[in-house]
């Protein structure tokens, strides 16, 4: 059973229209043991607090660069504690090995974006004017609403002297879809924002921006927007009201959304799902989860281990440079493990058993498993 229990977020509100169960165990806190982050998600949480604390004076590309690189290297240090194979890739190879200098250029790009830096991208009447009412611009401002039971915190609102509200929100990676409208996760993140707004101003003009390294989208709030937000807060508070409890059988819906949720290692349904095929592989056939019994455990250099997982049918997956921290106490007795998030997959095809999964990649650190959980079912 999980029991809802907090107010709506708007970053997650999509997920519930995908899988309800998805949206309660990203939203109500340490229920369960989900995967760990990967490192391109401190990059983001550098990015925001570079953004957050800019003065708006021109900074240099390299200036910049470094302080996203400390930021980074701060969250991943204490990241690593709780991450073994992150631990693992830092320890030997050092933290410029784990995340790319083409994400550290993508954020900067990003924060480039994000904070002008000359009078010409301030309000027409305010340039050069010196006048004493100027927009006023929170960072980080909270979004609260009781009627609507919805709390989170916008990347930037600005409130201009002619009564209109700006609000923008950051994005690390690609703001659009195939088709060049607004993601959908991001769309209901941004109409959550402009329903708390209209509510506190009913009048205003209300400019929602998502802002990325290399692309963008703008769009004024309007009823549209309010009212498929409202239908999708509506759908939650029906199916999952405040303080019920529910069966996660019952919310779970198993796709090919799970392959980015963190969350999976704790779906019971997608752990019978798993137990039933094997082994679960995206579109492209790459595979991430794999499920089998132990049939051996070998340790070798460099504080690394593997495993070989023998499924149902008798076919033999071996998952390879294991950190031996992870491996622990694992014997070859036929225990029956769940292996998340494995990577650099090597297989015949999409619908064969793999051969080979690797945790920690020795010739691209940065390519590693790092979202890498196993978990015992026997």
């Amino acid at each position: 059973m999980i029991k809802r229990a907090k107010a709506i977020s708007p970053s997650k509100l999509y997920w519930f229209s995908v899988c309800p169960l998805r949206y309660l165990l990203s939203t109500e806190g340490n229920l369960t043991v989900d995967l760990p982050s990967i490192p391109v998600a401190a990059i983001g949480t550098a990015v925001h607090r570079v953004i957050e604390q800019s003065s708006g004076v021109p900074t240099a590309r390299a200036a910049l660069k470094q302080r996203v690189r400390d930021q980074v290297e701060a969250d991943l240090k204490r990241a690593a504690a709780r991450n073994r194979v992150l631990d693992y890739v830092a320890e030997r190879f050092g933290l410029d090995c784990v995340f790319s200098n083409q994400q550290l250029l993508g954020a900067v790009r990003l924060i480039e974006r994000a904070c002008p830096r000359t009078e010409d991208h301030l309000p027409g009447d305010h340039k050069g004017s010196g006048r004493a009412t100027p927009s006023r611009q929170e960072s980080e401002s909270d979004v609260d609403s009781e009627s609507l039971d919805i709390h989170g915190s916008m990347d930037r609102v600005t409130y201009n002297p002619d009564g209109t509200i700006e609000v923008e929100d950051f994005k690390t990676g690609r703001v659009l879809n195939e088709e060049g409208g607004l993601k959908q996760e991001y769309f209901y993140q941004m109409a959550c924002y402009g329903l708390t707004l209209r509510e506190k101003f009913p009048l205003a003009k209300i400019t929602l921006r998502v802002i990325g390294p290399n692309d963008d989208w703008e769009a004024e709030f309007v009823s549209s927007m309010e009212a498929s937000a409202k239908d999708l807060i509506d759908a939650l508070d029906r199916s999952c009201p405040r303080e019920g409890e529910f069966d996660q059988a019952s919310l779970a819906r198993i796709g090919l959304h799970c392959s980015s949720c963190s969350q999976r290692a704790a779906c019971v349904v997608y752990e019978q799902s798993l137990k039933l095929t094997g082994f679960v592989s995206e579109p492209m056939g790459r595979v991430f989860d794999v499920f089998g019994s132990i049939d051996s455990v070998q340790s070798y250099s460099h504080g690394l281990s593997a495993i070989t997982i023998r499924s149902r049918d008798g076919a033999f997956c071996r998952v390879s440079n294991i950190p031996t921290s992870i491996v622990g106490c694992i014997e070859s007795s036929d225990a029956e493990f769940l292996c998340f998030s494995g990577v650099s997959s090597r297989m015949a095809s999409s619908t064969e058993f793999p051969s080979n999964l690797e945790v920690v990649n020795l010739n691209e650190p940065s390519r590693s498993a790092f979202a890498f959980v196993m978990k015992p079912t026997t």
